[in-house]
């Protein structure tokens, strides 16, 4: 299983879960993502950005599934 957005907050509730009930979990991260909880797990960690598409064949490689919480966060305008 692949997780995207492995480090926010739905994503990381996943893969506890994930993790709870004996999936293999890869997370998938960013290289500026505080990974110290998904080490902790014992989470496999792949560096890919879905904003670069030719970093996701090595992510998606061997999964099953994949799970997508990943979001476009960031500064979108004055709210009006």
């Amino acid at each position: 299983m692949l997780v995207t957005g492995a480090t926010g907050m739905v994503g990381a509730l996943v893969v506890r879960r994930a993790v709870e009930k004996g999936y293999r979990v890869r997370a998938m991260v960013r290289s500026s993502s505080n990974r110290g909880e998904l080490a902790a797990l014992g989470v496999e960690q792949v560096e890919a950005d879905l904003g670069r598409p030719e970093t996701l064949p090595a992510a998606v490689a061997g999964v099953d599934m994949v799970v997508h919480t990943a979001a476009h966060v960031g500064d979108w305008g004055p709210a009006e």
